[in-house]
């Protein structure tokens, strides 16, 4: 997503662009705190189960975004440009998720407490 900014010469970002950043940066420090709790099981879980409430958040803050930027934006090239910084910000959040799911059945198959 970094990249396209640079790419697209995208000048001035987008509030809910930076509100979905944040978000994929408490995603990040819950997974860093769920890896390294996973010798405890309810630590790990946690973390998980915070990456996911998380990734709620940012679909519904990534729906809110894209529904503005089409109600709002008159220019479509630039209009392109902000959904796939969308797309690009939603996946890194999907990617999360899947990083905490796994860190879940890692901690079931292991069995560890």
């Amino acid at each position: 997503a970094a990249d396209r900014v640079l790419l697209y010469k995208i000048g001035r970002i987008p509030p809910a662009a930076l509100a979905i950043a944040k978000v994929i940066q408490r995603q990040s420090e819950e997974l860093l705190n769920a890896v390294s709790a996973l010798q405890n099981r309810e630590k790990a879980f946690a973390g998980c189960v915070a990456v996911k409430k998380l990734e709620s958040e940012a679909t519904r803050l990534i729906g809110s975004a894209i529904a503005s930027l089409f109600e709002n934006e008159p220019d479509a090239i630039q209009l392109i440009k902000m959904k796939e910084l969308y797309a690009l910000l939603a996946a890194a959040c999907d990617r999360a998720k899947a990083a905490a799911d796994t860190i879940e059945t890692m901690t079931l198959k292991r069995g560890l407490a």
